[in-house]
């Protein structure tokens, strides 16, 4: 989708940064030639996190000292973060919950999915009493189908668990782009500017709006 190979060789990963003190510069890659979309890639290694850092003292601040090291350069050149993290109990993943201002769990409208969030609470619970750290935290509904019970009784828990919490935007089952197309660098044109009405396309939109409207952020061009 945003045609980054991560397999090349020489590229700079999110490890790199967190474990060799790589230059933040070194591993920006972007993706489109004119658009203000920037990603730092990780790979297959980034799983060795934990095991890499477990004799390091202060492990858990890694990624938040990460982004203070380098807060100059993020706050003059970004205006929103987005760290996509695995949806597992580890080191990596308390590390990005200690950086984080907000979290966001995006959840499968499935029994497990919604009964895995006790892993979540629990490790902001860890983190509050750890470190006095309370973590606003907003729900993504995913996976929704109208057809499907479990779907719709999902749905309705968390909005009974949540309330204003859980984001009114909800992905459905079925939400793609129509061509599945590879793009490459040096494109200008992401899959949203090339099919902004297919589904993904219109809930990528309606998401980053709400969003960025909750964390008040304003001038990036999708506003209604």
């Amino acid at each position: 989708m945003l045609g980054i190979d991560v397999e090349q060789e020489g590229i700079v990963t999110m490890l790199d940064l967190l474990t060799n003190n790589a230059p933040i510069e070194s591993a920006i890659q972007r993706p489109y030639a004119e658009m203000a979309l920037s990603v730092i890639p990780a790979d297959n290694f980034l799983s060795s996190f934990d095991l890499t850092v477990s004799a390091y003292t202060r492990r858990e601040y890694l990624f938040a000292t990460f982004i203070k090291n380098n807060s100059e350069f993020l706050a003059k050149n970004f205006d929103i973060i987005i760290v996509d993290s695995p949806p597992s109990s580890s080191v990596l993943n308390f590390n990005v919950l200690v950086a984080s201002d907000v979290v966001l769990s995006v959840v499968k409208l499935d029994g497990m999915s919604t009964k895995a969030l006790r892993v979540l609470a629990q490790e902001l619970n860890d983190l509050d009493k750890a470190f006095s750290m309370k973590k606003p935290v907003l729900f993504l509904a995913n996976g929704y189908h109208p057809s499907y019970r479990s779907s719709e009784e999902n749905l309705d828990n968390l909005k009974n668990m949540y309330g204003d919490q859980l984001l009114k935007t909800v992905i459905p089952a079925y939400a793609g782009f129509l061509s599945q197309s590879r793009v490459t660098k040096g494109e200008t044109n992401a899959l949203y500017e090339r099919e902004p009405t297919s589904p993904a396309g219109r809930k990528l939109l309606e998401l980053s709006r709400e969003i960025l409207a909750l964390l008040g952020i304003k001038g990036l061009g999708v506003e209604q």
